[in-house]
């Protein structure tokens, strides 16, 4: 059984139902307003965290870096920064539902397919 670490922590994007990675806060002390990453101030309300690992590799993370780290699978192994509401502690156990389904296209259906299948 794998060892659970209780420093990792869910990324969330939109709501923190919505969990599209995991990774660890890195917490560098003092008032992080000050703090610089990626040439860009952290700002208040925001943490800084290394992206572990994925659920949706494809989910264009909250604050990009330039056009090098945009989504979550550009971020993983990288240092980030996320909106502090959005990191969710302890990370989940499970895959969230959201990101397990959001690689599954949804069926596109064209108006004039169902016109045609009602007059049938």
């Amino acid at each position: 059984m794998a060892k659970h670490d209780e420093n990792e922590c869910g990324l969330a994007i939109g709501t923190v139902q919505n969990v599209v990675a995991y990774g660890k806060v890195v917490d560098i002390g003092g008032k992080t307003s000050t703090h610089i990453l990626h040439g860009v101030p952290l700002g208040e309300g925001n943490v800084r965290v290394t992206v572990i690992g994925s659920y949706n590799d494809n989910a264009l993370i909250p604050i990009p870096v330039r056009d090098d780290i945009v989504t979550v699978g550009d971020a993983k192994g990288s240092l980030v920064v996320w909106p502090r509401d959005l990191v969710v502690i302890p990370k989940p156990t499970q895959v969230p539902i959201t990101a397990s389904l959001a690689h599954i296209p949804r069926p596109r259906v064209l108006r004039s397919q169902l016109t045609q299948s009602k007059v049938r």
